[in-house]
């Protein structure tokens, strides 16, 4: 009776599949120098690929947050700069308009990309049933 491989030799299995695809190695050569039979390296291959592809999602998923909070940092920016120069007894009253008017643009923007990037997140999370995406709204509203 053949016994079954712990998680831990699982993982040891596919990182030395993995590291002879990074040298470039065919999956006939894996499969030789492993001593796996074709079935048991196609289950191994697709478990690696279902990895990569959770771990992908997530990287995508915290890049696309790390951005949405940057662009809404910098639009709140761009809104206290306007309100700045509104209020300045030493600017014109041509330049005083035009910043109202690049604040109110820039609130509407911020608007919408609170409203927005939530559903954008979620997007990435779509094809990947098994994770939990941070909850944006929350993170966009803390500050």
């Amino acid at each position: 009776m053949k016994t079954r491989k712990t998680k831990l030799e699982l993982n040891k299995v596919r990182n030395e599949i993995r590291r002879y695809l990074t040298v470039g190695a065919t999956t006939t050569k894996i499969k030789e120098y492993l001593k796996i039979a074709d079935r048991t390296f196609d289950w191994h291959m697709h478990a690696i690929y279902e990895e990569d592809k959770k771990l992908l999602t997530r990287e995508r998923s915290e890049m696309l947050s790390s951005s949405i909070l940057q662009t809404k940092d910098r639009l709140l920016r761009i809104i206290e700069n306007c309100e700045r120069i509104a209020h300045d007894d030493n600017t014109s009253a041509r330049d005083k308009l035009e910043a109202e008017r690049l604040k109110k643009e820039t609130s509407i923007d911020l608007i919408r990309l609170l409203r927005d990037s939530p559903t954008q997140i979620m997007l990435e999370y779509e094809h990947d049933e098994g994770s939990k995406p941070t909850n944006v709204r929350e993170q966009l509203s803390a500050d």
